[in-house]
This record gives structure tokens, sequence and C-alpha cells, in this order.
């Protein structure tokens, strides 16, 4: 039975969530190729928890996460705090929490000047984590886990939201395994495609349209913050428990173990996806966002991929399942056409090889996006499925001369 009090606790702040729903649409049509790392991105802000970008300098990282931060906006319109540091092996705390105060030395107190720095931040953008020495990266342990900082003497609480770190490398060895487990979530970003790599080029020389010049959603930093306390409230039904007990049970048989403390983190992750789907309880769908925080080593993430996707909604998880393989099939390709430039007969041969494999698996998708609609099930995932593949199809067409 639900109670007055309990119904109040849970009263969704319905127009907060249409207008962040609104931002992410806005973001997937000015970030081409980035569904999942905005999605990633926000569910972490969400829930309050940290997470890491892999991918080469000048693919859109740090401008993601500025223009997220200027769509939450205070009374006097700014966005929420952003604090950006390139990390390298020089980097001390004095760059992350500021300098000692002067005065406050000249007293004994050695406090430090934090404006503008990492604890008085709400997102925290660092470059080149692993880059860091170790014992640089542990002093931002407590900030990260409790949000608290020692200031001189006394320790405070600071507004920090989440870290993203970025990276083109992830570490290696055990040395960092402490701060590495404390961001639960963990995305490659690519290069874009050749067929969106042309349509951003097209957008920069005004030949398309470009959604950067269209009206923003904004969100007020109020009802941010109801969306973070309302994203707590949002219920769990029990076989969905089960079935993420039976995913770490399964992947613990496979050599991958999942420590307590991630395994009850993740639960966050789970409502804030919901929360952005516009659900009103966490369901099986939610398990999927389990893919990119259940590994620690880039050669363990088929492994979680195949276990959450068995145990997830079925037809979200078969296109989950089709988008990577397209995406390998594309990767290989792209491959075998570059290295038979020379070689005409052959490049074509490859191209019509590739083409055709991810023509069936577009086909497939379109089946699936047809299914869940007759259904009434929500397809955003399969649409970006659908979409993605299907640029790749063409871009590869498109490289030996077939106009779509």
């Amino acid at each position: 039975m639900t109670t007055d009090t309990q119904a109040t606790a849970v009263q969704a702040p319905q127009q907060a969530i249409t207008d962040l729903m609104a931002i992410e649409r806005e973001l997937n049509e000015m970030f081409l190729e980035r569904e999942t790392a905005i999605r990633m991105l926000l569910v972490c802000f969400l829930a309050g928890q940290h997470g890491v970008l892999v991918g080469d300098p000048g693919t859109g990282k740090s401008a993601l996460i500025e223009e997220i931060c200027a769509r939450v906006t205070d009374p006097a319109g700014q966005g929420m705090k952003f604090f950006s540091a390139l990390m390298d092996k020089f980097t001390t705390k004095d760059d992350l929490f500021g300098p000692f105060d002067y005065n406050g030395l000249r007293n004994g107190t050695q406090e430090r000047v934090l404006e503008g720095r990492l604890a008085d931040c709400d997102i925290a953008f660092l470059d080149e984590f692993w880059k860091s020495s170790i014992s640089v990266l542990n002093t931002m342990l407590k900030a990260i886990n409790e949000r608290k900082f020692l200031n001189g003497r006394h320790e405070i609480d600071i507004p920090l939201i989440s870290v993203v770190a970025a990276s083109n490398e992830l570490p290696q060895g055990n040395e960092l395994a402490a701060i590495r487990d404390r961001f639960l979530l963990t995305h490659f970003v690519g290069h874009l495609s050749p067929g969106n790599r042309e349509l951003l080029m097209l957008r920069k020389a005004g030949l398309e349209p470009d959604p950067w010049q269209a009206p923003k959603t904004k969100i007020s930093r109020a009802d941010f913050m109801a969306l973070r306390q309302y994203r707590a409230t949002i219920p769990f039904s029990r076989p969905v428990i089960l079935a993420k007990n039976a995913i770490v049970q399964e992947l613990a048989k496979n050599g991958v173990t999942i420590s307590e403390r991630r395994d009850g983190l993740v639960q966050t992750l789970m409502q804030a996806n919901a929360l952005l789907e516009g659900r009103t309880e966490v369901n099986d769908e939610d398990l999927l966002i389990l893919v990119d925080a259940f590994w620690m080593e880039p050669a363990q993430r088929p492994v979680v991929s195949r276990i959450v996707n068995a145990h997830s909604n079925p037809t979200a998880a078969r296109a989950a399942e089709l988008k990577d393989e397209a995406a390998t099939i594309y990767a290989q390709t792209t491959a075998a056409m570059d290295a038979n430039k020379a070689n005409k007969g052959a490049r074509i041969a490859a191209a019509h090889e590739g083409a055709g494999k991810i023509e069936a698996i577009k086909q497939e998708l379109e089946d699936l996006q047809a299914q869940a609609k007759k259904s009434g099930s929500n397809t955003r995932r399969i649409d970006q499925a659908v979409t993605t593949v299907g640029e790749q199809y063409k871009a590869i067409l498109n490289a030996i001369g077939f106009k779509l």
C-alpha cells in the first residue's frame, strides 16, 4: 500500500524531465555520433557519479561537457561551475585545488585559495588524467568519494557533482586501482564516420543547417537539483535487482569481479537512466547502462556486453549487439579499403562485402524497430542504432562512388 507521504516523495518534476529530455535530443543533433557519451554524462551528473571518456584529442569531449554545463543555469543565467585542467606528470595539488593563501601562510593557517578550482566547481573535466602522478591523483580521493576537502585545519564540504576524466589510454597495473574504481562509467569516443565528418564540415561552411545556431533548451539549477533528488526516489522492481545479481554472478564465473561498492553504486546509474527515459520505475532496459559500468579493462567489455545483454530487454539488447557488430565490420571494411587504395578492384570488393554485411544488420534492426513500435515499447536505442548503422552503410558505398 502506498501512503500519501510516499506518493509525494516520488512525485516526478515532469516539466524538468521534459526539458532535460529536450536538451539530450538537442545535444545529439549538435554532437554527431555522441549519443552514448551524452547519455553517460547526463547519467553521471544526475547520479552524482564519475566517468571516463577514452579517445584521441579533438573528438569533442570537453566541448560536450561545457555545453551540458551551460544548459543548467542559475537565476543570473550562468551555467554550472566548470573546472578544466590538462594533467601531466608535473601537475601539482596547487594546480587542482589552488595555491596557499599568502596572508594565511603568514598567520600559520595554510589555507588554499579555492576559487575557480576543483573544490569550488560543480563539474570537473580532467584531461589526460592518467598521466598525472599517483600522489596527485590520490589527493583527489576524498573529494571524489565524500565531496570533502581539508583546507588548512578545517574539512569543508564542496559542491562537486561529478568528475569526468579523459585520456587516450587507461591505466595499467594496480597502482591506480583505487581511484580507477571510483569512476563508474567508461566510454570510448572515436572519430566521426566519413559521412558525418562531411556533414560536420558542411555545417561549419554554412552549407547545411547548423543546430548550434538553433534555440537551446535550458533548465534552472534548482530544477536540475530537484531532478537529482527525484532520481534517488525512483523505485526498483524485485526482478530487475535479481537480474542484476545474476549478471554479477555470471561475470564472476567469467573472471570479472564486481566489488560490493560498485554493485551498489551502479543502481544510481540505473535510476538516472530510467529518469532520462521518462519512466517512473527502473526496469530491465536500464540494465544496459551496466555494459560500460562493469568492466575495468577493455578486454572485459565484450564479455560484460554479452552477459548484460542476455539479461536485459531482449529487443534493446539485440539492437545493442547488432550496433556493436556493425561497428566492427565497418572498422574492418574501411581498413581493408585503405589497404587497397592502389588496387581498385580489391577496394571495391572489400566495400561490397562490408556493405552487404552491414545492410543485413540494418534490415534486422529495422525489423526490431517495427516490432518495438507495434508493441508500444520505447524505441530510442533502436532508433539510434538504425541511424548509426545506416550512416556506416552509406559511408562505405559513398567511398566507392555510390551516392545514396
